[in-house]
């Protein structure tokens, strides 16, 4: 923790993640291309909000500006993503942080459930990123040093509504078993999808 560290969100939707830094200390700011969001965002949430893009003029605006960027699903939307790796990285002080979070098109599920694959492929994804190609993306951004992690966000129940319903449950999407009877069983899955990266999402940290 850095008191008063420069933080952007960028994609930042209804500025949930903006209003928590917030309340943490930081000097956060959160961007998004949504009109809506943004407007909701700076009626209820806390932190500066723009309608923007990533473009010559926010980039020069905001240069080696900030101590952290971080994009929550971002990356998958764009279709020049080592572009916007670029960009975004141009706008971190040295020694900062970009950190992206992206779905694993090695998600072990949609290998297993086709509704679980067709609602990954969507029309809203321009791109797809396992490890290695995530890799690419990073060092054609201009990164040098940068960690990639899988992460599987989503627990044991998630996995038996999809293969039982064969849809999403978008009233309650956060599955995760905190029953102690089956605490152990979660944490293993969860090991076991990570450690063999067939986990549903991946994260990429790049240091400036």
């Amino acid at each position: 923790y850095v008191a008063q560290a420069k933080i952007l969100d960028f994609g930042c939707g209804y500025g949930f993640f903006v209003h928590e830094l917030c309340q943490q200390g930081y000097d956060a700011m959160g961007v998004d291309a949504s009109i809506n969001r943004i407007r909701l965002a700076k009626l209820h949430k806390k932190g500066k909000f723009l309608r923007h893009s990533v473009d010559e003029s926010f980039e020069t605006s905001y240069q080696n500006f900030f101590d952290a960027i971080t994009a929550f699903h971002v990356l998958e939307h764009v279709n020049q993503p080592s572009k916007m790796v670029a960009d975004l990285l141009s706008m971190v002080k040295p020694g900062g942080f970009l950190f992206f979070e992206v779905p694993n098109i090695d998600d072990e599920m949609i290998t297993q459930i086709k509704e679980y694959a067709d609602h990954q492929w969507q029309f809203g994804h321009l791109s797809y990123f396992d490890k290695k190609s995530l890799e690419v993306v990073a060092s054609q951004g201009g990164a040098s040093e940068f960690f990639i992690k899988g992460v599987q966000r989503y627990g044991l129940d998630h996995l038996f509504k999809w293969r039982s319903d064969k849809k999403p449950n978008l009233k309650a999407p956060d599955y995760s078993e905190t029953i102690p009877l089956f605490e152990h069983i979660e944490r293993k899955y969860r090991d076991d999808r990570e450690g063999r990266m067939t986990c549903d999402t991946l994260t990429l940290t790049i240091q400036r």
